[in-house]
């Protein structure tokens, strides 16, 4: 099976607990509930579980392209998975 990755060009976690992605390419945000996230001893953003899928079937991973963002700007890459709710695995620049 052939795996892709699509790239992070807006990311956001809001104080309400919601999630908002746009991919490169689209105009449209793609939201989701936050019901679970973790953080290393850094305090950095390294898990979210969200109540829906927002990943595609054969997606195993997101890039991330945000120079920009002061917040999540040094994010690389994130792993993604799950079947009911996407589980997002953040992978920060060392």
């Amino acid at each position: 099976m052939e795996t892709s990755c699509r790239t992070i060009r807006q990311f956001n976690v809001s104080d309400d607990g919601s999630l908002t992605i746009r991919f490169k390419g689209t105009t449209t945000r793609v939201r989701a509930k936050v019901i679970d996230r973790r953080y290393d001893q850094e305090g950095r953003l390294v898990y979210l579980c969200l109540d829906r899928l927002i990943h595609r079937h054969h997606e195993d991973g997101f890039k991330f392209d945000l120079p920009d963002s002061p917040e999540y700007g040094h994010y690389l890459s994130a792993e993604v998975k799950g079947c009911f709710g996407s589980e997002i695995t953040l992978v920060p620049f060392n």
